[in-house]
């Protein structure tokens, strides 16, 4: 799979001292080719093909400023350092936090309720 490939865990994963829940984002550098293809083989993990921020009503603007660090899509935008986007975007946590569960609901990814 290519470096710039972000899944969703299907199921909780641990590996060394990292531990991540299920139906979070998580990019494919997270783990070796090896790991990432039998993940994918066991459905513990499924690769996500989230829309480009610029395809979204009224967010152009944002999304050429953000484009500029790296920030592409849905999934870039879900995973990308809160800090970095409040400067980028000026605006506030309460915002960013706001948009990023906006777009996890576009995604479909949505907490656990089991937990």
């Amino acid at each position: 799979m290519a470096e710039h490939t972000i899944y969703r865990t299907l199921t909780r994963l641990s590996f060394g001292e990292n531990i991540v829940e299920k139906n979070r984002l998580i990019r494919a550098t997270a783990f070796s080719p090896h790991a990432e293809k039998k993940l994918v083989e066991m459905r513990k993990i499924t690769p996500v093909n989230p829309p480009p921020l610029d395809s979204l009503k009224g967010w152009t603007t944002r999304a050429g400023k953000l484009a500029r660090t790296g920030i592409i899509t849905l999934a870039d935008f879900i995973l990308a350092d809160e800090l970095l986007i409040m400067e980028v975007c000026r605006v506030d946590d309460r915002k960013v936090e706001k948009w990023k569960a906006e777009f996890r609901g576009l995604l479909g990814i949505h907490p656990d309720p089991k937990g």
